[in-house]
């Protein structure tokens, strides 16, 4: 009996600490991690700034297989969230965005029930000495009482979030350290080859097009079929073609081979309807452009410079790459061939 009363003594005790350590405890938190990493704020920004390239670099999925992730509303905007669905459920969604240096979120942890509530998440970009960039990635919100109590022994938010907060910033550390290098070489490739990148201003410019989805080896074919098509119907409508044939490209995707596209003609008229092809209006606005000569073929280097441009200069592509055949090829030199490539950015 003794040796019970101790127990329950020494039970009562710990209560009573455990309750006393709750009282006292940080009523808030605010975990957080910082990296250095050897790439300047605009290239980093476009590695890390979205829901989508979170979920890139994002610890989570490592440690929860089972997750599935979907993305609502624009991305990259405020108001759009992600929700995530696996061993525990939740929603984050953006709450303020300064680009380069600013992303705000709202997590809402919904199941387990048991670990219900809100936080506040934020990634925050500076530059550093070094002339690289400082990240910080962190987590803040209200400790309940049960939690103020573990953060006094050393078990609170900091404990369990901050070792993923410093496994997803070395992931994210890797992915701008591999696109930094794929910038530098196409940087290096851009002096080799006389590749000149610079930014235009546009005029809004109307097409009729051909639309579909085409395999990349099918180009040319695709071309070739309804460029001709396109312009001897224009002139059957009563109008002329207001420039040189382009294509626009809407998608590329290199993993399977193929690429939502348009073979266009351009017209004055933004209401010229035509049946069998749709009118496309692009809107003025500012242009990442490259004048390329030579073979249409060997275009591939001045595509990866552009990219690697808009990455080391905080741009954003806001619709389709729209390519200007500007010569006839049987009527110059092959080295004369011109090839205008247009990504329209923000």
């Amino acid at each position: 009996m003794k040796i019970l009363k101790t127990i329950l003594f020494i039970i009562l005790i710990l209560v009573i600490i455990f309750i006393i350590l709750g009282f006292i405890g940080p009523k808030t938190y605010d975990v957080n991690r910082t990296v250095s990493i050897d790439a300047p704020r605009g290239l980093v920004w476009n590695e890390a700034g979205t829901l989508g390239e979170m979920q890139d670099w994002g610890p989570w999925k490592e440690e929860d297989p089972t997750m599935e992730t979907t993305i609502h509303g624009t991305d990259g905007t405020v108001g759009a969230y992600s929700r995530w669905e696996g061993a525990s459920v939740g929603e984050q969604k953006i709450t303020k965005i300064v680009e380069d240096e600013l992303l705000e979120t709202e997590l809402k942890f919904i199941e387990p029930e048991s670990r219900a509530g809100k936080a506040n998440s934020y990634l925050k970009l500076a530059d550093n000495a070094s002339g690289g960039t400082n990240v910080t990635w962190g987590m803040k919100g209200d400790n309940s009482f049960m939690a103020r109590a573990m953060s006094m022994i050393g078990l609170g938010m900091d404990a369990f979030v901050g070792p993923m907060y410093e496994k997803g910033l070395f992931n994210l550390s890797n992915i701008v350290a591999e696109s930094k290098k794929e910038m530098d070489a196409g940087q290096a490739a851009s002096s080799n080859s006389a590749i000149k990148v610079s930014e235009v201003q546009n005029e809004s410019h109307t097409f009729v097009v051909k639309r579909a989805e085409v395999k990349m080896e099918n180009i040319a074919g695709f071309y070739a079929e309804h460029l001709p098509a396109i312009m001897m119907a224009v002139g059957a409508a009563g109008h002329e073609p207001a420039g040189m044939p382009c294509g626009l490209y809407y998608f590329w995707d290199e993993a399977n081979g193929k690429t939502d596209m348009c073979a266009a003609i351009p017209v004055s008229d933004p209401k010229i309807q035509i049946e069998g092809y749709e009118t496309v209006t692009l809107p003025a606005g500012k242009s990442v452009h490259v004048a390329h000569y030579g073979d249409y073929d060997k275009t591939a280097p001045v595509h990866m410079a552009i990219d690697n441009y808009m990455k080391a200069n905080g741009l954003e592509q806001v619709g389709p790459v729209m390519e200007e055949y500007a010569n006839d090829p049987t009527t110059v030199k092959p080295e004369e061939v011109l090839t205008n490539v247009y990504y329209p950015v923000k």
